[in-house]
Protein backbone atom coordinates (compact mmCIF):
# COMPACT_ATOMS: atom_id res chain seq x y z
CA UNK A 1 0.00 0.00 0.00
CA UNK A 2 1.62 3.48 -0.88
CA UNK A 3 1.61 6.49 1.29
CA UNK A 4 -1.03 9.37 1.01
CA UNK A 5 2.01 11.37 -0.27
CA UNK A 6 3.58 9.05 -2.68
CA UNK A 7 -0.09 8.74 -4.20
CA UNK A 8 -0.76 12.45 -4.52
CA UNK A 9 3.30 12.78 -6.10
CA UNK A 10 2.51 10.15 -8.61
CA UNK A 11 -1.11 10.91 -9.41
CA UNK A 12 0.88 14.80 -9.69
CA UNK A 13 3.12 13.49 -12.08
CA UNK A 14 0.80 11.51 -14.40
CA UNK A 15 -1.39 14.27 -14.80
CA UNK A 16 1.23 16.30 -15.81
CA UNK A 17 2.52 14.38 -18.32
CA UNK A 18 -1.24 13.90 -19.74
CA UNK A 19 -1.77 17.32 -19.53
CA UNK A 20 1.54 17.54 -21.72
CA UNK A 21 0.41 14.75 -24.39
CA UNK A 22 -3.07 17.03 -24.34
CA UNK A 23 -1.37 19.36 -25.52
CA UNK A 24 0.88 17.95 -28.18
CA UNK A 25 -2.45 16.79 -29.91
CA UNK A 26 -4.25 19.85 -29.57
CA UNK A 27 -1.02 21.40 -31.42
CA UNK A 28 -1.04 18.98 -33.81
CA UNK A 29 -4.44 18.63 -34.94
CA UNK A 30 -4.13 21.68 -37.48
CA UNK A 31 -1.27 20.19 -39.03
CA UNK A 32 -3.54 16.65 -39.16
CA UNK A 33 -5.99 18.27 -40.60
CA UNK A 34 -3.67 20.56 -43.42
CA UNK A 35 -1.76 17.25 -44.29
CA UNK A 36 -3.57 14.04 -42.78
CA UNK A 37 -1.24 11.61 -44.34
CA UNK A 38 1.68 12.89 -42.76
CA UNK A 39 3.30 9.53 -41.22
CA UNK A 40 5.51 11.86 -38.46
CA UNK A 41 2.27 13.76 -37.20
CA UNK A 42 -0.15 10.20 -37.06
CA UNK A 43 2.71 8.71 -35.16
CA UNK A 44 2.95 11.64 -32.95
CA UNK A 45 -0.20 11.61 -32.13
CA UNK A 46 -0.78 7.89 -31.48
CA UNK A 47 1.87 7.82 -29.32
CA UNK A 48 0.18 10.92 -27.30
CA UNK A 49 -2.87 8.99 -27.31
CA UNK A 50 -1.09 5.51 -25.87
CA UNK A 51 0.23 7.45 -23.48
CA UNK A 52 -2.63 9.37 -22.29
CA UNK A 53 -4.58 5.98 -22.01
CA UNK A 54 -1.68 4.47 -20.29
CA UNK A 55 -1.37 7.62 -18.01
CA UNK A 56 -5.25 7.66 -17.03
CA UNK A 57 -4.92 3.83 -16.43
CA UNK A 58 -2.32 4.18 -14.06
CA UNK A 59 -4.06 7.34 -12.40
CA UNK A 60 -7.40 5.30 -11.73
CA UNK A 61 -5.68 2.77 -10.08
CA UNK A 62 -3.78 5.23 -7.65
CA UNK A 63 -7.34 7.27 -7.44
CA UNK A 64 -10.47 5.18 -7.81
CA UNK A 65 -12.42 8.14 -6.91
CA UNK A 66 -11.24 10.05 -10.15
CA UNK A 67 -13.11 8.96 -13.52
CA UNK A 68 -12.62 6.55 -15.74
CA UNK A 69 -11.54 8.20 -19.24
CA UNK A 70 -9.47 4.92 -19.94
CA UNK A 71 -12.42 4.10 -22.82
CA UNK A 72 -12.29 7.68 -24.16
CA UNK A 73 -8.57 7.43 -24.62
CA UNK A 74 -8.84 3.88 -26.13
CA UNK A 75 -11.27 5.02 -28.34
CA UNK A 76 -9.09 8.14 -29.03
CA UNK A 77 -5.86 5.82 -29.69
CA UNK A 78 -8.13 3.53 -32.05
CA UNK A 79 -8.87 6.75 -34.30
CA UNK A 80 -5.33 7.27 -34.24
CA UNK A 81 -4.35 4.17 -34.82
CA UNK A 82 -6.64 3.79 -38.17
CA UNK A 83 -6.01 7.33 -39.81
CA UNK A 84 -1.89 6.09 -39.29
CA UNK A 85 -2.86 2.64 -40.83
CA UNK A 86 -4.88 4.19 -43.74
CA UNK A 87 -8.11 2.35 -42.77
CA UNK A 88 -10.14 4.90 -41.92
CA UNK A 89 -9.73 9.07 -43.49
CA UNK A 90 -9.94 12.15 -41.30
CA UNK A 91 -13.34 13.09 -42.88
CA UNK A 92 -14.97 16.21 -40.82
CA UNK A 93 -16.82 13.24 -38.51
CA UNK A 94 -13.21 11.68 -37.66
CA UNK A 95 -11.93 15.06 -36.88
CA UNK A 96 -15.08 16.12 -34.82
CA UNK A 97 -14.63 12.79 -32.38
CA UNK A 98 -10.90 13.55 -32.42
CA UNK A 99 -11.91 17.01 -30.68
CA UNK A 100 -14.66 15.59 -28.74
CA UNK A 101 -12.52 12.89 -26.99
CA UNK A 102 -9.66 15.24 -26.10
CA UNK A 103 -12.65 17.54 -24.65
CA UNK A 104 -13.60 14.88 -22.71
CA UNK A 105 -10.53 14.16 -21.20
CA UNK A 106 -9.28 17.59 -20.37
CA UNK A 107 -12.80 18.38 -18.53
CA UNK A 108 -12.33 14.56 -16.79
CA UNK A 109 -8.84 15.74 -15.65
CA UNK A 110 -10.37 19.23 -14.18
Amino acid sequence: MLADETKQRLLGRFRDETTHQIALLWANLPRLEQAPDNSETLYSMYVSCHNIKGNLGMMLLLDNNMPDLTEVARRLELIMQNLSKGTTRLEPEIYRLLNQNLQQIELGLG
